[in-house]
């Protein structure tokens, strides 16, 4: 285990109990050390635009800079990002912003190795009084999960938002054609990326339309019918990620019981810790106000993830993680109508809203108003 690893395990098992004091030293302390991170591997552009806003949200507090304002689509996108985290305090953005820095550590490493050794007091942050056992580590949010915050953020873009993005943006540069599944790298099923990509696929589809309309339309016209697909496009996306978490961890939990923690590699804990918890923490947080009009509906129809999430883990507290696990697969089994027939016929029902939706926009568009 690298000095760096051993340094973000010891701070995120203190940052739930610590005061605010502790806690600016920690958040000055994590800012230098991701000034001077040289990654193994190049961050996402999703993970970059997280914890800019964070840090902002941290040190700044709610963004007061319209997203119209910046001329790049760059600082466009950085503001929106930041206006996604309006509401929250300050002590969460610092406590959000710490763990963040600490999962892309893990994600992209540290393509910088010490030289020096670990055990030398120069260079070792660990408290004196600290155990020379490592604690274990901290849960930590799957790739996906993670992204589901700035998906949300890029669907709170407005019509005239995305239109004006759409006239400074060319075909081959769209939003949509930089975009890649998020899940892949969480699971072994190939089947895993196949509605991830169908869904990217079609949104790219849609976009490349809208930024080179055939038959020589006008662009306004075909743009404004196809915002509210863009929108609801980036709401199923966030909806199939939750999901995707939720069946992965049942299916995890299912093969341990069966086959065992040595053969699959995956705790019931860990599957309970770092995949369902997550899952269920950014469900929690998509029905607010500052959301969009989508993204809260799918805020809505993930409650029944929420509740599953909040019984199994009480039950794994209460009577141990087989316990929790076994709350947690018979749910997913009792509920299976829910995630395979209602959620897929909400997502038609909001395909249809859209065609409605832009046709309408569509309409106001030729009319001039």
């Amino acid at each position: 285990m690298t000095m760096a690893t051993r340094t973000i395990t010891t701070e995120k098992t203190q940052i739930g109990g610590c005061d605010d004091t502790v806690l600016t030293g920690i958040f000055r302390s994590k800012m230098e050390q991701m000034r001077n991170w040289r990654p193994a591997s190049a961050p996402s552009s999703r993970d970059r635009l997280e914890l800019y806003a964070l840090h902002r949200q941290a040190v700044t507090g709610d963004c007061n800079v319209s997203a119209d304002d910046p001329d790049s689509q760059t600082e466009r996108a950085k503001i929106s990002a930041w206006r996604a985290k309006m509401g929250m305090s300050v002590q969460e953005a610092t406590t959000q912003y710490i763990s963040e820095c600490n999962r892309q550590l893990r994600v992209y490493g540290d393509g910088t190795q010490s030289t020096q050794s670990p055990a030398s007091p120069r260079n070792s942050r660990t408290p004196p009084h600290t155990p020379a056992t490592p604690a274990p580590p901290s849960p930590t949010a799957p790739r996906g999960v993670a992204a589901v915050s700035l998906i949300c953020a890029a669907a709170s873009e407005s019509q005239l938002q995305y239109m004006d993005r759409m006239a400074v943006t060319v075909p081959q540069n769209g939003w949509w054609a930089r975009q890649e599944p998020l899940c892949g790298d969480d699971s072994s099923f190939l089947v895993s990326q196949l509605p991830e990509t169908a869904l990217i696929v079609l949104a790219s589809n849609l976009e490349r339309i809208a930024l080179a309309p055939p038959g020589g339309l006008p662009p306004n016209i075909i743009q404004a019918a196809l915002w509210p697909f863009h929108n609801l496009l980036l709401a199923l996306w966030a909806a199939y990620i939750l999901v995707f978490h939720l069946l992965r961890a049942s299916v995890d939990v299912l093969l341990t019981v069966a086959l065992g923690s040595k053969r699959t590699g995956a705790p019931i804990s860990s599957s309970l810790a770092n995949g369902l918890v997550p899952a269920a923490s950014a469900a929690r947080g998509l029905p607010r106000q500052r959301h969009a009009l989508s993204v809260r509906c799918v805020g809505l129809a993930m409650v029944p993830l929420v509740y599953v999430s909040e019984w199994a883990i009480w039950t794994q507290k209460e009577g141990g993680t087989i316990a929790g696990g076994t709350v947690l697969v018979g749910a997913v089994m009792a509920t299976w109508w829910y995630w395979f027939v209602v959620l897929p016929w909400m997502a038609v029902a909001g395909v249809w809203m859209a065609v409605f939706c832009g046709g309408c926009f569509a309409l106001i568009e030729v009319a001039g108003i």
